[in-house]
């Protein structure tokens, strides 16, 4: 008899749910989570080297397009003589789960300390930002 009445409360309890639309596919909501990698690159001697920064976009959204706005910032390391200024949006597809961008480092021929610049995420749709700094760090070779 008790094995009865549980079954039967619980089935009342899942109708009234159902009922009330309490639980329903589209009530629950599902966050993505944007967070970007740190990055270490050589500085060289002239020219320019290539800092690639990766997005990634955590679980994969399935159904809809997510954007973020990335921008560079200084920190030891200052723009444009250590490295170029760089902003942009990134747009992940239904099915993406990264995306990746270019800071072009720039070489010179000075002894110095190590320094670092700092990539910002900001103004996401259809996301939140879970890890919204990437930092750049610039190792002096000479």
């Amino acid at each position: 008899m008790k094995r009865r009445r549980t079954l039967v409360a619980c089935s009342l309890i899942a109708a009234g749910i159902a009922a009330f639309g309490v639980f329903r596919a589209s009530a629950v909501p599902f966050v993505n989570f944007l967070s970007i990698n740190d990055v270490s690159v050589i500085e060289g001697d002239s020219g320019t080297t290539i800092a690639q920064f990766t997005v990634t976009l955590a679980p994969t959204a399935l159904l809809e397009t997510i954007t973020v706005h990335y921008a560079t910032a200084d920190g030891s390391a200052r723009a444009p003589g250590d490295y170029a200024a760089t902003s942009g949006d990134l747009t992940f597809l239904p099915g993406t789960s990264t995306q990746t961008f270019s800071v072009p480092v720039v070489g010179d021929v000075f002894a110095e300390p190590n320094e670092k610049f700092f990539v910002n995420l900001s103004n996401p749709t259809g996301a939140s930002i879970a890890d919204g700094t990437g930092e750049g760090t610039v190792t002096n070779d000479d």
